[in-house]
């Protein structure tokens, strides 16, 4: 019981942070959104909207420079911040996926079944914690900023260029994005255990 307990919670970290990642932080995910959404016509160029997107990419994981000439002093703190975070993500993914590993190598003849169990416990506990999000998006985000981040400095104007490049909307797409993309894996896997087990 233990291990299908453990299993499922590795999983569930290990598939969170990686859609976060490949997802959250895409490129291209931000210029379908920027298209989508119509962002670029809020600026003179649309290509400022794409150097500040790769900027800020750049920044949250290479630790390049900030543009200070188009973020404010707390704009650049609040990146910093979630460079934290997308760093603490990092590192969970790798302990998790390594852990994860380690585990069904240990159990082979259980693979299948731990498999099974903690693919399906990771679609129910995305769908709960999803809920909220559907529910109220704008206070479910702002109650996980309030969990996240030791400071208000999130807290960004609305006239701020930063906030015209990432609307509310923008995560809530990204929100869903990745939401599917974690019930298409973990979707996955569970059929595939499933089909294994009644072999």
């Amino acid at each position: 019981m233990l291990k299908k307990i453990l299993t499922s919670i590795l999983l569930f970290f290990f598939l969170l942070t990686f859609t976060i990642n490949i997802i959250g932080f895409n490129y291209l995910v931000h210029k379908y959104e920027f298209k989508k959404l119509n962002v670029y016509s809020d600026f003179e160029d649309k290509s400022i909207v794409d150097k500040q997107s790769l900027n800020i990419i750049k920044n949250v994981y290479l630790n390049t420079s900030p543009d200070t000439n188009f973020l404010s002093e707390t704009e650049v703190i609040h990146i910093k911040d979630v460079r934290n975070l997308v760093l603490l993500s990092l590192a969970i993914l790798i302990i998790s996926l390594f852990l994860l590993i380690l585990i069904l190598i240990k159990n082979k003849s259980e693979i299948k079944s731990l498999l099974f169990i903690s693919s399906l416990s990771n679609i129910i506990i995305l769908i709960v914690l999803a809920l909220p999000f559907f529910i109220n998006f704008s206070s479910s985000f702002t109650v996980f900023h309030e969990i996240f981040y030791t400071n208000d400095y999130w807290l960004i104007s609305p006239d701020s260029d930063l906030i015209k490049i990432y609307p509310e909307q923008f995560f809530i797409d990204l929100g869903i994005f990745i939401l599917i993309t974690n019930l298409i894996i973990s979707t996955t896997i569970l059929v595939l255990s499933r089909i294994k087990l009644n072999r």
